[in-house]
């Protein structure tokens, strides 16, 4: 069994590799690629200046120039100590606590620094010489620390409990992640097109997941065929109701950001929301599918001679018993990932007819029920393949044949 798996790990990671070199890398869709800019790590030494200066046609409305030091712990500047500024702007929606010292940040070198920086009186005072120098600005806080600690919690408590299949499963979401970041994202920006893309990333993702942890075995491919017809499922659906119910893709803000960073021909926004409700509803399908499978691979070991009637009987009321926690999971995770965004429809939208049809909500319903209707209908086909395949038993006689 570990065989196979181990073989599926590694041509898994070629068909990745194969893939990714077809598509313009990540990083050089980035604006700091583009711009030349580059981020490093830093902590804060020692806060130096901190102005605030009033807007005057809005008073209660101000910019914050804090002016800090700050010692760079990794790259081309290890070790040294740069001054670095933060601006916060009341008319920037996006913006940063202020920094206090021992602040574990991000900053940015950039060449051709702001405009706002080189407004602040004291600045003009006191670091002219950087003009003509690199200056490095306040980026983010650095948070990846806690995360990679969370992470390797996951990692250890993965291990303790799952063993050799837990390190399975640690290669294959390794390689869900890749999938998404070096090849689906990048095929975007490269101008492939994006149904076609989701759909073969789906696919590796269901392939690939299910070989590395579960073997190739009946239980896989029944698994395989049962949740990539269920997420098919999700993806008629999700096109067909995008044309019944006008969806152009323009669901706020970041659509109209993301329309114009897109490259030529790639402008359908349409695509974008098939692409999140497929790729959303792989991980839920896949989880039914594979539950389901092993229950009737058990059920076929345990009962010697059990019919394909029997076991496909089993199948749906062990269906049934699954169905409803898995809806209900996909409908909250997805009013989870969007409540922000919810809260501010509801404070600001005019009637309760009108923010039911606000094209955002509309897609989070259609991400939602797509996704369900895919498990609902990935359960009937996982039990049919699985019955089909249990119930089928070939026996082959080693006892040599009689001569005449």
């Amino acid at each position: 069994m570990q065989k196979s798996q181990i073989i599926s790990a590694v041509l898994s990671c070629v068909v990745l590799y194969a893939a990714s070199l077809f598509c313009v890398p990540l990083k050089s869709t980035l604006a700091a690629q583009q711009n030349d800019w580059h981020s490093y790590p830093a902590v804060v030494t020692q806060i130096v200046e901190s102005t605030t200066e009033y807007y005057e046609d809005e008073e209660d409305l101000k910019r914050v120039t804090i002016v800090f030091n700050a010692k760079i712990t990794s790259g081309q500047y290890k070790g040294k100590i740069v001054p670095v500024v933060q601006v916060i702007d009341d008319f920037i929606s996006l913006r940063a606590d202020p920094v206090n010292e021992k602040s574990r940040i991000i900053v940015l070198q950039m060449y051709d620094a702001p405009q706002q920086i080189w407004e602040n009186g004291f600045l003009q005072n006191n670091m002219q010489s950087y003009k003509d120098s690199p200056v490095f600005v306040f980026e983010e806080y650095h948070r990846t620390l806690p995360i990679i600690a969370l992470g390797l919690i996951f990692v250890v408590l993965l291990l303790l409990f799952g063993g050799v299949k837990g390190i399975f499963t640690l290669v294959s979401l390794f390689l869900t992640c890749g999938a998404i970041i070096w090849i689906f994202i990048p095929s975007i920006f490269t101008g492939y097109n994006v149904y076609t893309s989701s759909i073969l990333v789906c696919l590796y993702i269901i392939i690939m997941t299910l070989l590395i942890v579960n073997g190739a075995n009946k239980k896989s491919l029944a698994a395989i065929i049962g949740c990539f017809s269920g997420v098919l499922v999700s993806a008629l659906l999700s096109v067909i109701m995008s044309k019944i119910m006008h969806l152009n893709g323009y669901l706020n803000t970041n659509s109209l950001y993301l329309a114009a960073l897109l490259p030529g021909g790639q402008s359908d926004l349409v695509a974008v929301i098939f692409a999140a409700i497929i790729i959303g509803s792989v991980g839920a399908v896949m989880d039914v599918a594979m539950s389901l499978s092993s229950a009737l691979y058990e059920l076929a070991e345990s009962v010697e001679g059990i019919t394909f009637k029997k076991l496909l009987k089993s199948g749906f009321t062990i269906g049934r018993d699954i169905m409803g926690t898995m809806a209900n999971t996909l409908i909250l995770a997805y009013i989870g990932s969007s409540l922000t965004f919810v809260l501010i429809l509801i404070a600001y939208n005019s009637s309760f007819l009108a923010l039911l049809n606000h094209q955002m909500i509309i897609v989070e319903m259609l991400q939602s029920l797509a996704g369900s209707l895919g498990i609902l209908c990935g359960i009937p086909l996982t039990a049919f393949i699985s019955a089909l395949l249990y119930s089928v038993k070939i026996t082959v006689s080693l006892a040599p044949s009689e001569e005449k």
